[in-house]
């Protein structure tokens, strides 16, 4: 029986995958407990966590099927992203638009940051995301809340670069847990690409993230081929993939 998870009541021993890490993540960030960010579980340790309309979902393939009745009856979901097995099941499902990509996790010790990059409040990095995705970047206002709340608790990782004190370049943490950190948002100026300013940003995000705490795992998803054979060349290793529906 899915039930709704209540302040204070702690989630299930997750382990260490892409989807996991963001549901800890949130539960770190905003409790467990809050009504914008709602957890639900079952009696079997799945656990589906939603935030501005955007679902994670970890549960095992015995267990889909209710949680995807479960999901559907939901108004509230625009997106879910879940691991490979559920994915391959439910790209069969109807009501859904399908994308998946690659998860990739770092191999090696990055080099030490560069001496150019930089750190930049939220409001300086989404002009740089907005022109880098498009329409396809989140709108600000729940971006900003969300980024600003993670920073503050020390969630949230950023590493930029300024030409001529303008942001150009910029990597950050879209989720975190105490074992692993999951890089998103890299995003470049268009007149500034193929110089290598995204790679450097996340080679040096990963080595700050990796100061701090050596033994965290470090995981990127590139949003298209390109993206991972540039990240291969950084020392990411492709290790995984996951799905992402789109609520029709």
């Amino acid at each position: 029986m899915i039930f709704l998870y209540e302040e204070g009541r702690e989630l299930p021993l997750l382990p260490s995958t892409y989807c996991s890490v963001f549901i800890l993540s949130r539960a770190l960030a905003y409790g467990t407990g809050t009504a914008f960010a709602p957890f639900y579980g079952d009696e079997k340790g799945n656990v589906l966590s939603i935030l501005d309309g955007h679902a994670v979902l970890f549960c095992s393939k015995a267990d889909a099927e209710e949680w995807i009745t479960f999901i559907h009856m939901r108004t509230d979901i625009m997106t879910l992203t879940v691991e490979k097995e559920i994915g391959e099941w439910l790209s069969n499902e109807p009501g859904f638009s399908v994308t998946c990509r690659s998860v990739m996790r770092l191999g090696m010790a990055p080099p030490p940051p560069a001496d150019d990059l930089c750190e930049l409040s939220p409001r300086e990095v989404y002009p740089v995301l907005q022109a880098a995705f498009g329409d396809n970047a989140p709108p600000f206002d729940g971006w900003y809340v969300d980024i600003s709340h993670r920073l503050r608790h020390g969630l949230c990782h950023m590493a930029a670069i300024r030409f001529d004190d303008q942001p150009v370049s910029a990597a950050m943490t879209v989720a975190e847990c105490e074992h692993t950190a999951v890089i998103g948002g890299v995003c470049t100026l268009p007149e500034y690409r193929r110089q290598g300013l995204a790679g450097r940003c996340v080679l040096g995000l990963s080595s700050k993230i990796l100061k701090e705490n050596p033994q965290k795992a470090v995981l990127i998803s590139p949003k298209n081929s390109a993206a991972e054979r540039l990240y291969q060349t950084l020392g990411f290793i492709t290790e995984a993939t996951i799905y992402s529906f789109e609520m029709k």
